[in-house]
């Protein structure tokens, strides 16, 4: 399970900061794009992407070990 939030943070980090525009065509982004404007979705997606990056980093290191 780590792998999968590590994985996605990643995911997330790299689309937010090469700004691919194909992730931000769903129906989904949209409506963060309306609500938030392009800025702040991206802004949002890279939140997103430290948050679930710091946490498998997290579960990696300590909770396997336990």
């Amino acid at each position: 399970m780590p792998w999968f939030f590590l994985a996605s943070g990643i995911f997330a980090l790299v689309s937010a900061t090469l700004n691919w525009h194909w992730l931000k065509e769903t129906e989904r982004a949209q409506s963060f794009i309306a609500n938030l404007g392009e800025p702040g979705a991206r802004g949002l997606y890279l939140a997103i992407g430290l948050v679930l990056t710091g946490l498998g980093t997290w579960m990696l290191l300590f909770a396997e070990s336990a």
